[in-house]
This record gives C-alpha cells, sequence and structure tokens, in this order.
C-alpha cells in the first residue's frame, strides 16, 4: 500500500548514501503507506515522510485527532497507529483524510505546486485524463 508523490526538484545525497536510497530519494519525495511495527516502533501504523523535510512540517495539522507527528531520525514522521483507526466511526475515510493532512503539510511548505500534480481518480498520465474526458463528452 506505499505511495508516494515526487516534485520535480534534485535534493542533494550525501556523498555516502547507497545508489538504491539515491536513486529512491532522487527527487523530493511525499511518502505513504502502512508499517506493521518492528521493535523501535512497535505498534501497527499508518504514516506519511516529507524528504527532504520543508521547515515547519510537523506543524501541519493532521485529522483525526489520534494522529501525531513523532521525532525519528531527525525528522518528522505522520503517524496514525491503527488500533485507533479501528475505533473510529468511519476507518476508511480517517485513512483518507490523514493521508490527505500530511501530504498537504508537506506539499505546502516544499512549495509543491499542488493543483499541478492533481491526480483525478489516482490517473497521473495527463494523456489518459484528457482521453478519459474527452470519453465522457461523447457518451
Amino acid at each position: 500500500m506505499p505511495g508516494r508523490r515526487v516534485r520535480g526538484a534534485f535534493p542533494t545525497c550525501r556523498s555516502a548514501t547507497d545508489p538504491v536510497t539515491r536513486e529512491a530519494y532522487s527527487w523530493d519525495v511525499i511518502s505513504f503507506g502502512f508499517w506493521f511495527g518492528d521493535e523501535t516502533f512497535p505498534k501497527p501504523a499508518f504514516y506519511s515522510y516529507t524528504t527532504p523535510e520543508p521547515s515547519g512540517l510537523a506543524d501541519g495539522p493532521l485529522q483525526p485527532p489520534a494522529a501525531r507527528w513523532i521525532e525519528r531520525s531527525n525528522s518528522h514522521l505522520a503517524t496514525l497507529r491503527y488500533a485507533e483507526v479501528r475505533i473510529l466511526p468511519d476507518p476508511r475515510v480517517a485513512v483518507l483524510d490523514f493521508y490527505e493532512g500530511a501530504y498537504q503539510a508537506g506539499a505546502r511548505r516544499a512549495g509543491l505546486d499542488i493543483a499541478h500534480w492533481v491526480s483525478p481518480d489516482g490517473i497521473t498520465d495527463s494523456r489518459l485524463i484528457v482521453e478519459r474526458e474527452v470519453r465522457s463528452v461523447h457518451l
């Protein structure tokens, strides 16, 4: 379930960065997904992070109220624990609101042109968007 959005900028990586990590973060990234937990963060949770982290990221509001910014590895991670989601009236909407809030916090503070990167119904290929719009006019 992981996903990511990129901005058309190339952040600088340290020379000691391994090739896989350097390629993965060769663009500015807003990433999100689900974490099953490990010894450092033992509870399953939904997450999002922005890299490179823009100034003031953790000041961005998150929804639902159970969502939190936590400091991890000298940056901030938006988290929403799975156990908290399960007890909400509409878990699906809660997770989507969480991802949207974390995305907006990262995108605005990073100076991303949000309108430019909108992907209606998840479609990111601009040619497919135009084709879909043309087909809908002829229906």
